[in-house]
């Protein structure tokens, strides 16, 4: 097998990285996988040196994305973002950064949808459904509780 210059792994996760935002344990992990791990750590703070791995804006990119689109909670996000071994002080800011009506907003249309497909025999087990539904998807509990008792009329 041929060996791979650090110049070659630069260029290659370079690439990597424009084509889209990716953390510092995901870039080591496409290095290890290359067969590239020698060169890993001069690379990424290569790389980390020029802008193409930023973890504050892999975070808050991250965040946006996960709350906004797949339409996971703060603990589901922040929990992902430790998986990746993102520093808990970054995870703090970029989750602190979500807007929090947006946030909430999300929740509500959450509730509301899953309230529709909920069949329960009691106004209480269909509270209990919607509670698990919203706290497996990373919702905080104060904040599902005061949606459910907004929104008593979900049914």
């Amino acid at each position: 097998m041929q060996e791979i210059t650090e110049a070659e792994a630069l260029n290659k996760a370079a690439a990597y990285c424009s084509a889209a935002e990716h953390c510092t344990s995901e870039v080591r992990g496409k290095l290890k996988t290359w067969g590239m791990e020698p060169h890993a750590e001069t690379v990424i703070a290569r790389l980390t040196e020029e802008g193409f791995i930023d973890e504050n804006r892999y975070a808050q990119s991250f965040t946006k994305e996960k709350i906004r689109y797949n339409r996971w909670g703060r603990v589901k996000v922040a929990q992902a973002l430790r998986l990746k071994e993102i520093p808990a002080d970054i995870i703090r800011k970029a989750i602190g950064a979500f807007d929090e009506e947006e946030y909430e907003e999300i929740l509500q249309q959450l509730l509301q949808s899953k309230a529709r497909a909920v069949s329960a025999r009691s106004e209480y087990e269909k509270h209990g459904k919607l509670i698990r539904f919203a706290l497996s998807r990373g919702f905080e509990m104060p904040l599902i509780t005061r949606h459910l008792h907004v929104e008593e009329d979900f049914g």
